[in-house]
């Protein structure tokens, strides 16, 4: 309340409302989003969580700084990538966003129908229902993630495109780049950011280019090794002690400045 160097630090987009299920309407009352800006107008600093987040900021009142969620990169031994007769496909995450990884599963079936051979392996808290798509469930801890996702072969990262999503951070995106996975990824939102097309991965705006994209990945191992190589060189954009000192310089950017009455 005597204070009037606060800092507003978000990674969802939290003006809108969160939608139950993919296709639900996302529309909100204006009441919450004028809220969140009274909020953010509040504060003297707010950090976003991505490019796209930041741009759902009104600034007019406050310093606005974009910082992705960073990654200690020394932590995430990197993927191997051997040459495997079953390809494991990645996605990790909670539960509550097992929804988006099932409205791929049309993409799945079609891919196993095509004879490729390969598993899903989810690292989570429960089994989606992939309709009989091979799927194993890795239970998630944090001292276990980054060698689950070391023995795997292709990041999955489907997402819907709405003013929700639109303002996640991509973190799914981040932690296969540094565990060194080629990704298949929804171009929405930082997902765009994290993911270069063609370089780190590859990008699918409908169902044939994910099935495309998963049978050039999935049949080429060298492919998938340069492409692994890439991501876990870009992923050091993403470096934690990069980031913690530039949170710091910041903090400390903001503590020399007057205090303001509003």
């Amino acid at each position: 309340r005597f204070c009037n160097r606060w800092v507003l630090d978000v990674d969802d987009a939290i003006m809108f409302r969160r939608p139950r299920q993919p296709g639900d309407d996302t529309s909100t009352a204006g009441w919450r989003q004028r809220r969140f800006q009274a909020m953010a107008g509040q504060c003297r600093l707010v950090v976003a969580g991505s490019q796209s987040l930041a741009e759902t900021i009104d600034d007019a009142n406050t310093h606005l700084a974009v910082f992705p969620t960073p990654v200690d990169l020394g932590a995430y031994p990197p993927a191997p990538l051997p040459d495997r007769s079953v390809i494991r496909l990645a996605w990790i995450g909670l539960a509550s966003n097992l929804r988006y990884l099932q409205e791929l599963t049309p993409v799945l079936e079609r891919l196993r129908a095509d004879g490729v051979r390969f598993e899903v392996r989810v690292i989570s808290d429960l089994l989606p229902d992939l309709r009989g798509v091979p799927c194993t469930l890795i239970p998630w801890s944090e001292a276990t993630e980054r060698e689950a996702l070391a023995d795997c072969d292709i990041g999955l990262a489907p997402l819907p495109d709405d003013v929700w999503t639109r303002g996640k951070a991509g973190y799914r995106c981040i932690q296969f780049a540094a565990a060194g996975l080629p990704t298949v990824a929804s171009p929405v939102g930082a997902q765009r950011e994290v993911v270069l097309d063609g370089d780190t991965g590859v990008w699918a705006t409908d169902a044939e280019a994910w099935l495309d994209a998963l049978r050039r990945l999935c049949s080429d191992v060298e492919l998938r090794r340069r492409m692994g190589a890439a991501a876990r060189a870009a992923a050091a954009r993403y470096s934690l002690p990069l980031f913690a000192q530039r949170y710091i310089d910041l903090l400390q950017l903001l503590s020399s400045l007057p205090e303001q009455t509003r």
